[in-house]
């Protein structure tokens, strides 16, 4: 698409602060994974935090950085603890602790759900992973509880069904963590998570239309979205009021990794 570009003179970087990528799954699809992206040609980088970025150099050391103009930051998710709420009830990552019933840690009536609920069950001792699935059940879940609170009904405890976890590389590479140790790689895993994403689309129309587009994409290797490439000239732009006092309070000062999908269940005694 852009014969102008000199890939050969293109590197790609992937810098991870845990020891292994996809931290929430399994080690065979961690050390799949990072076999894909070597055969690919990127440099993964484990074990290393990204400390600033300026003047095209990002740091990961106060001497040692990686010369870039491009950065890419996905740095994962913190939770954003509102003022007020109790202090024990705040873990780590910014979470906030729940009981089974989604219900914040020393409150009534106050709940959350999703990435930002820290809940700890003995099959996830560690707590739920930050996945979808754990937020679209406890929605339902909450809501039906809702209901029963206001019937003047005992609420019941959440039980997180686990479907599985999948994460897809690039074109016919995936990993795919089944329940019960399962576990399965390459084209077999891209196909499931295809069909997998396009079974939960609304409706059948658009189901048609991303079938067909993921086709006519596969089968032309061209891509939906293009790039503009024109000349850049950098400007300082001041910072917007409270912006720094946003980023400041939403900060964690070292990496704690998110709960793993695949856990040990904690010792019963």
């Amino acid at each position: 698409d852009y014969p102008e570009l000199d890939l050969n003179k293109m590197q790609i970087f992937l810098v991870e602060a845990g020891p292994a990528l996809l931290g929430p799954m399994s080690k065979a699809s961690q050390a799949d994974a990072k076999r894909y992206l070597d055969e690919l040609g990127v440099e993964v980088r484990l074990n290393t935090a990204m400390k600033r970025f300026e003047d095209g150099k990002a740091y990961y050391s106060d001497t040692e950085y990686i010369p870039t103009e491009n950065m890419v930051w996905a740095a994962g998710v913190n939770g954003a603890a509102l003022p007020g709420l109790p202090e024990p009830a705040i873990t780590r990552n910014k979470r906030i602790t729940v009981n089974q019933w989604n219900q914040v840690e020393g409150e009534t009536n106050i709940f959350a759900i999703g990435d930002v609920a820290n809940m700890v069950t003995p099959d996830m001792p560690k707590g739920l992973p930050m996945l979808a699935p754990v937020a679209q059940q406890q929605a339902d879940h909450l809501a039906k509880n809702i209901q029963r609170l206001l019937r003047h009904e005992k609420p019941e405890d959440f039980k997180y069904f686990d479907k599985g976890v999948m994460a897809i590389v690039s074109r016919n590479k995936a990993v795919v963590d089944l329940p019960n140790g399962w576990h399965f790689k390459g084209f077999l895993g891209w196909l499931s998570w295809l069909f997998i994403h396009l079974i939960l689309l609304v409706g059948f129309r658009n189901k048609l239309v991303a079938l067909v587009d993921w086709a006519f994409s596969y089968f032309s290797s061209g891509q939906a979205l293009r790039l503009i490439i024109r000349p850049f000239n950098r400007r300082d732009v001041k910072d917007s009021t409270g912006k720094k006092a946003a980023e400041h309070a939403a900060a964690t000062l070292e990496y704690t990794p998110t709960p793993s999908a695949v856990q040990k269940s904690a010792p019963t005694s």
